[in-house]
């Protein structure tokens, strides 16, 4: 596995994305992730979230470690985080191209019956 640095990453996402033929207007879209954010990342402004790299992992093809979460807070204000690494995949092998859902939890961090200990439950918005 490698550990990226925001200018890996950024290119890591931007490469993925035009591979897909998508813009970013298009990948914001799709997403519904901000353009603004899409633009930071690529840009190498922002080092995003887990919830963010989730997204991105699902429509991109990008697999990121479960273990990027937990460490978010450490590496928020660092150019480089030790703990973040990512790896491209081809579309068989990621989760969500599997007929059942056991892999959802690893992209969907409301999937219902998951918790993980340290992160908020979900809020019922009814």
């Amino acid at each position: 596995m490698n550990q990226y640095t925001k200018k890996q990453l950024a290119d890591a996402v931007r490469t993925a994305r035009s591979q897909k033929g998508y813009t970013q207007q298009e990948l914001s879209d799709r997403t519904g992730l901000s353009l603004r954010s899409i633009q930071r990342i690529e840009k190498e402004e922002a080092l995003p979230r887990a919830y963010t790299l989730r997204i991105l992992a699902a429509h991109l093809g990008i697999a990121e470690e479960p273990e990027v979460a937990s460490h978010r807070t450490r590496c928020r204000r660092s150019r480089v985080c030790p703990t973040l690494s990512i790896y491209a995949t081809s579309p068989q092998q990621t989760p969500q191209n599997h007929s059942d859902d056991r892999h959802r939890h690893t992209l969907d961090p409301w999937w219902p019956g998951v918790h993980r200990p340290g992160h908020p439950l979900p809020r019922n918005n009814l």
